[in-house]
């Protein structure tokens, strides 16, 4: 009888290194056959949807996970990706979309938050090992101008599971004004 694997055992769930080295040891020990393994990697690195490839790997190889660039995605084609992607357990993303697209994506998907600002979609934010991290991502704007791509790099940092802080407004044409705030 064959023990209860520590991996994901479908492609339902998020594959991370660890997850493939448990699978390759298994497979070395005898307890799992490679017809099981492959069963587990069918839709790794990726998996192709209507209109879209979702690479669910790319975590894995670069440490930050698939994003869809939402401006030139129809509500629909983003809903798709959305679902295969909620498949996987991991975090959302979706970048440049406006309110009426996001709209229909969240009637559809209502787990989804919609970040007006940053004209984001997201859902399920990562959960990131703190030790070793240097600190807090601060991000700083000028201008109210600036704002909408300073709450996407808000968004997106805090969805990828890091602490950020903001300063907004912080003014190009006086020192003071970058000096009024208090930086840690």
């Amino acid at each position: 009888m064959r023990q209860k694997l520590p991996w994901p055992t479908s492609v339902t769930q998020t594959m991370t290194q660890k997850h493939i080295e448990d699978i390759l040891l298994a497979i070395q020990k005898g307890t799992l056959a490679v017809p099981d393994a492959l069963e587990t990697f069918k839709n790794f690195p990726a998996e192709s949807v209507a209109d879209a490839c979702i690479d669910h790997q790319r975590a894995l190889r670069t440490g930050i996970p698939e994003v869809i660039f939402g401006s030139s995605k129809t509500d629909e084609q983003i809903i798709t990706i959305v679902r295969a992607m909620m498949d996987k357990q991991g975090p959302v993303i979706a970048t440049r979309v406006d309110p009426e697209k996001a709209a229909a994506v969240q009637r559809a998907v209502p787990e989804l938050e919609y970040h007006h600002q940053a004209r984001m979609l997201s859902c399920r934010e990562l959960s990131v090992d703190m030790s070793g991290v240097r600190g807090t991502i601060t991000i700083v704007c000028a201008g109210t101008s600036d704002i909408g791509v300073a709450e996407e790099a808000r968004v997106t940092a805090q969805s990828l599971g890091h602490p950020v802080t903001t300063l907004y407004d912080v003014g190009v044409a006086g020192l003071h004004r970058l000096l009024d705030k208090q930086l840690l």
